[in-house]
């Protein structure tokens, strides 16, 4: 296979293509997504999400600008942002966001929703993830006294971690406070963490994360 210089970029540096659970929320991502539509990916990273996309015109948005530059070096549209603390720079404009494991690092994650509605078009639609807190990965992580903790390097370089953890009853009604359709909130990926295998990929209440969709 011919790799193209983004495609050689995603060979060398991204780790999460080597992850069974970040490569089954691309996937999953990526089959709600329609061809040649208008894509803002919000925490886009490496924009590994690129590589499992349809041919679209896409924008991603990250707060590390190290990681932005190599976007851009790549020939990858991408903006610097911290959706933290900066409104987004756009209205009406897109068919999907995407907000792949955001809200829990939110402070105000209210405000956030409130700012993706309205950079999508009228019917757009939000997709999104974010970890369930009854994930059977948790729950033996729990019982066997081995909670995860926080990334130090992310603390000490970006200020905050997993803020809030949202139960799908949560995520339900803040996205209907912020005025979106809702069309489906799922847990999915089943992840036996000890021998890192995913018993199931599919919906399943003690799924590794919660997947969303809403529509404005």
């Amino acid at each position: 296979m011919v790799l193209t210089p983004f495609r050689n970029f995603m060979k060398e540096s991204s780790e999460s293509l080597k992850n069974p659970i970040a490569i089954n929320r691309y996937l999953t991502i990526a089959k709600e997504i329609k061809p040649y539509s208008k894509v803002l990916d919000i925490g886009c990273a490496e924009a590994q999400l690129l590589e499992f996309l349809p041919k679209c015109k896409y924008i991603g948005i990250d707060m590390r600008k190290d990681m932005i530059q190599k976007l851009k070096n790549n020939g990858i549209e991408a903006i610097c942002l911290d959706v933290s603390r900066e409104p987004l720079p756009f209205k009406n404009e897109f068919d999907y966001v995407i907000a792949g494991e955001i809200l829990e690092h939110l402070i105000r994650p209210y405000d956030f929703l409130v700012q993706v509605r309205k950079v999508l078009k009228v019917g757009g639609i939000l997709i999104g993830t974010t970890p369930n807190p009854y994930a059977l990965d948790k729950i033996l992580n729990i019982l066997f006294k081995r909670e995860r903790k926080p990334s130090d390097i992310w603390f000490k370089k970006y200020g905050h971690g997993h803020v809030t953890l949202f139960s799908k009853e949560e995520l339900q009604t803040i996205l209907t406070q912020a005025g979106f359709k809702v069309i489906e909130i799922s847990s999915k990926c089943l992840w036996i963490p000890k021998l890192r295998f995913i018993l199931w990929p599919g919906n399943h209440s003690f799924g590794h994360y919660i997947f969303f969709k809403a529509m404005k």
